[in-house]
């Protein structure tokens, strides 16, 4: 059986994004038979989230992804799939509305730059949805000015998305079920937690 082994390194490029405790954070990547990897499925994340004991939470963000959106008019979004923890673990609220939150599957949080540009600031922002193939979502909230994301190197998207939505939102792929290594992986540290300590839980983990 090969090994996974599992390496952190300082989210050095978070620091500048209004996430609480910027120092806290850690991105997560891997190797396996020499081969390295910043992504794993869902499922994945789902069991180092659980099984973890020195990170506080662990979030999981897709690629910026390309999608077919009505506004209602026919247009093109940038979308960001993520866990449904993803904003409160880093502790970035919303500019205006809320930010994601457990059980939503019908909610999208838009960039700042989106609503300036592409919504013309409309003030009415957080009463109107996005069409996103076979998915209606409801826009929640908006998120601060400063806060591009936590892509490597981070890269504003124009929404975050739950992650739950992404086959009704991607006719043909279903990275929940298929288990496509798709999603990056953002973790806090818990107080007094070394990163060689989380490295080595992370890659018992996988054992």
């Amino acid at each position: 059986i090969s090994t996974v082994v599992f390496t952190l390194y300082d989210a050095v490029a978070l620091k500048a994004i209004g996430a609480k405790a910027p120092g806290e954070l850690v991105r997560i990547s891997g190797s396996q038979d020499s081969r390295a990897f910043d992504a794993v499925s869902f499922d994945q994340y789902s069991q180092i989230a659980t099984h973890t004991q020195l990170l506080r939470q662990v979030v999981a963000t897709s690629a910026a992804q390309t999608l077919a959106a009505r506004l209602p008019e026919p247009t093109v979004v940038r979308a960001r799939f993520v866990s449904e923890n993803y904003f409160n673990a880093l502790g970035v609220a919303g500019w205006k509305g809320r930010s994601l939150q457990p059980g939503d599957r019908a909610a999208a949080v838009i960039s700042y730059d989106f609503w300036r540009g592409r919504l013309n600031s409309d003030p009415s922002a957080l009463t109107r949805q996005i069409r996103l193939q076979n998915v209606t979502l409801d826009i929640v909230g908006i998120a601060p000015q400063n806060f591009a994301g936590t892509g490597a190197p981070p890269q504003m998207p124009d929404a975050w998305i739950p992650a739950a939505v992404q086959a009704q939102a991607m006719p043909g792929s279903d990275w929940l079920r298929e288990g496509g290594a798709e999603f990056q992986l953002i973790g806090r540290r818990k107080p007094g937690a070394g990163m060689a300590q989380i490295a080595a839980e992370l890659s018992s983990v996988a054992a």
